[in-house]
Parts: C-alpha cells; sequence; structure tokens
C-alpha cells in the first residue's frame, strides 16, 4: 500500500466513520476519481456504519463522473443499473448476496466471478 499511497490520495472512512454527511461533504469537496465501497448494500442502498443509507436513488447522481466499486451485497442489481443514466463512468457491484469468512482472506483480495459491471460489454455494443 504504501508504494500506492505515494501515487494517489486515499481518502478512507474507517470504523464509525462512514456515515451520510461527511462522505457526501467529501465526495463534493475532493471530487475523487474512485468511489469504493465496503460495506453492506442492497439493491438501492450503499449502507453506512450507522445502518443509514450513504447512497442511494435520491442521491446516486453525487457519484457521476467517478468509477464505482462496490464490495456488497445486490446493488449492482438497483443501483447499478441505473448508475450509467446518472453520469456513472462505470459501476461494478454485486447482483446477488456476498458472503466471505476471515478463513478467506486471501480469496477476499481476487476478483469474484461474480462482479458485474453496468453497462455489461453486450449491453454496450
Amino acid at each position: 500500500m504504501d508504494e500506492i499511497a505515494d501515487k494517489i490520495d486515499v481518502l478512507g472512512f474507517y470504523d464509525r466513520e462512514a456515515v451520510r454527511v461527511p462522505v457526501l461533504q467529501a465526495l463534493k469537496d475532493k471530487m475523487p476519481q474512485w468511489f469504493v465501497h465496503y460495506d453492506h448494500g442492497s439493491e438501492y442502498v450503499l449502507w453506512g456504519d450507522d445502518e443509514e443509507p450513504i447512497i442511494d436513488l435520491s442521491n446516486l447522481d453525487q457519484l457521476a463522473g467517478m468509477h464505482v466499486y462496490c464490495m456488497n451485497c445486490l446493488s449492482g442489481k438497483g443501483l447499478g443499473a441505473r448508475a450509467v443514466g446518472k453520469g456513472i463512468l462505470e459501476y461494478w457491484g454485486y447482483v446477488d448476496s456476498v458472503a466471505f469468512t476471515t478463513d478467506a482472506v486471501d480469496a477476499f483480495g481476487r476478483p469474484s466471478t461474480t462482479a458485474s459491471s453496468w453497462p455489461s460489454p453486450r449491453e454496450s455494443g
């Protein structure tokens, strides 16, 4: 991670910090190229540490102009399907439930075959 940290700025929200207002403010202030969400998700919500939505249909456009990767359940099915229409460059998210255990830490770091991108290469022509 040190070699990456020298080349890019990473703004991370950890523990109980990943909640709607500070995350949305950081998106507005920093205008990142990438948004990565590692927490719970559902078809139309990226959940925060306070069990309240960070991103949902009402503010999905806050990710416009960004590349989005979500390691959570189901968000590719709903949010991902609407992402490009909201100006998001690409959305990588899962369309099914995702589960792993701490025994799978090595595998967790590799891409999963259930990930999908919207639009899919077949749909985009």
